[in-house]
């Protein structure tokens, strides 16, 4: 499950487990209470680190295991100007081609390896692949306007409709916590990743409760840290292990990046490395367990209710002058900061250097 652009520290940082900073989080347990229950419950990595800074190479991260020399040189050129690569969500072949990297996509290995899979609502590097993004899928075209409860609610259908043979493999855009900033009328930062929120619930919760669950991991991730500050590093993001297979309440400190997630995805459907940074990622062998544990989640109510941003909602003018159509055209951490704290971030951006120790 892929979401959009948080820090450890932004989402986590007020867990009493882990390696966290209070003063740090933007969205902690009255916004996210099933994050943080799942985080507490389960495998919780907090020494995991988003190889991206932004969607613009994110997905391509997510995708592939890795961002391509292109990228990587040209992105903050495009970044905060209304413009991206046109492979980002919806562009020509020819560009997705330019933006891939030498092992093609996950999707294509996947296809290679003749494992089924299921692509819920992500559109990059998936031109080359035989199955494509589910056209059903609510809000398909990275639509903010739809929720993620919605969404959530789609797949369980899936889960439990017997008429369904389910695929090994499943990708899952969640993004609706990337929000609108404070754009006027539009749903407020904190309501946007409260749906988020439930939708992550409301997955978890219809998966431990169906068929599947004994033979399900879920890994949860954000494709960038680009909105909030972290005391360790400005790329730690989030990272946790859902399964009966993972050791309950777990918090593990090995150090883990993007490639490290596919290399473990890799080896339990059995697909080779597509590249270099897959076949040195290090599983992540410590977070499992030989004494599954098949008790199921329920899902907590939501606690934020759903609110619009008023006209006068701080830098709402900035807000309206971003395309939230697609993910990352505009650095978004200095607008939740002053949405969610009512002051400017500290050193004047969403970036904070590590501590001493």
């Amino acid at each position: 499950m892929v979401r959009e652009n948080k820090t450890y520290d932004g989402l986590l940082g007020d867990l009493t487990t882990g390696r966290g900073r209070s003063d740090l989080v933007l969205f902690g347990q009255k916004n996210t209470p099933n994050l943080h229950a799942l985080a507490t419950a389960f495998t919780n990595l907090d020494n995991f680190y988003a190889n991206a800074d932004a969607s613009i190479q994110g997905h391509e991260w997510t995708t592939s295991a890795m961002s391509n020399d292109l990228t990587e040189k040209s992105w903050f050129t495009t970044w905060g100007r209304g413009s991206r690569p046109e492979s980002m969500f919806g562009g020509s072949p020819s560009a997705e081609y330019a933006t891939r990297g030498g092992g093609g996509s996950m999707f294509e290995a996947l296809d290679r390896a003749q494992v089924s899979y299921h692509n819920y609502g992500e559109l990059v590097n998936s031109s080359n692949a035989k199955t494509k993004f589910d056209p059903m899928y609510p809000g398909v075209l990275f639509n903010l306007n739809e929720t993620d409860r919605n969404r959530a609610d789609y797949i369980v259908s899936r889960l439990t409709d017997p008429t369904v043979e389910l695929e090994r493999f499943h990708y899952i855009l969640f993004p609706r916590d990337h929000t609108f900033g404070t754009s006027p009328g539009k749903e407020t930062p904190q309501s946007m990743v409260a749906d988020n929120d439930d939708g992550l619930g409301r997955f978890i919760d219809g998966l431990s409760h169906s068929p599947y669950w004994g033979q399900s991991i879920v890994f949860v991730i954000e494709d960038d840290p680009a909105d909030g500050a972290d005391h360790v590093d400005q790329h730690r993001s989030i990272c946790l292990l859902i399964s009966p297979w993972v050791k309950r309440g777990y918090i593990s400190g090995v150090n883990q990046d993007d490639p490290s997630l596919w290399r473990t995805i890799g080896l339990l459907l059995g697909l080779s490395p597509i590249n270099t940074l897959m076949a040195q990622g290090a599983g992540m062998y410590d977070a499992f367990t030989t004494e599954p544990d098949f008790t199921p989640f329920t899902a907590l109510p939501r606690q934020t209710p759903m609110a619009l941003n008023p006209r006068d909602a701080p830098l709402a003018g900035e807000s309206l002058g971003i395309d939230f159509s697609r993910p990352d055209t505009a650095p978004l951490g200095r607008i939740l900061w002053r949405a969610v704290r009512g002051v400017e971030p500290p050193y004047g951006t969403s970036v904070l250097p590590p501590d001493n120790d």
